[in-house]
């Protein structure tokens, strides 16, 4: 066994994949859960286009015309890759993108100006979606 590396380390795999396969530890859900399948082509592209056009007021067409494909082919793929909508997808970046922008804001920005920043246009909506994502008022949060 110690003049052949490939059979050493073979065995050290062997022995490591059954420890953490049998014996429990905090991991032990995230290794018995399938990886999940990458996006297809289309799918990223729309993300990127969300990316960049997330101030923008933007439509499930323009998503779709963005990355050259047909809407229910995208829906089908946020479906299928990212378990959601386009349109809940695109809300789901908006709101992360408010949260971040509250907690590194610089003094003097209002919440309406970043809510509008990223997006949103009533701010009712805005805030009542903030407090039930991030358990707390988008001005809580600016105020840290």
């Amino acid at each position: 066994m110690r003049q052949s590396p490939l059979a050493l380390s073979n065995l050290t795999g062997a022995i490591t994949r059954l420890l953490l396969e049998t014996v429990p530890h905090r991991f032990s859900d995230e290794l018995g859960r399938a990886a999940p399948s990458p996006a297809p082509r289309h799918v990223k592209r729309a993300i990127d286009f969300m990316h960049a056009n997330i101030s923008r007021p933007i439509s499930l067409e323009d998503i779709a015309a963005a990355c050259h494909f047909g809407v229910r082919s995208l829906k089908k793929g946020f479906r299928d890759f990212r378990m959601t909508t386009p349109m809940a997808y695109l809300q789901h970046l908006r709101i992360e993108a408010a949260h971040q922008e509250l907690e590194q804001a610089s003094p003097g920005l209002t919440v309406t100006a970043i809510a509008l920043k990223c997006g949103f246009g009533h701010m009712g909506r805005f805030a009542a979606e903030y407090k039930l994502r991030f358990g707390q008022s988008p001005s809580q949060t600016l105020l840290r």
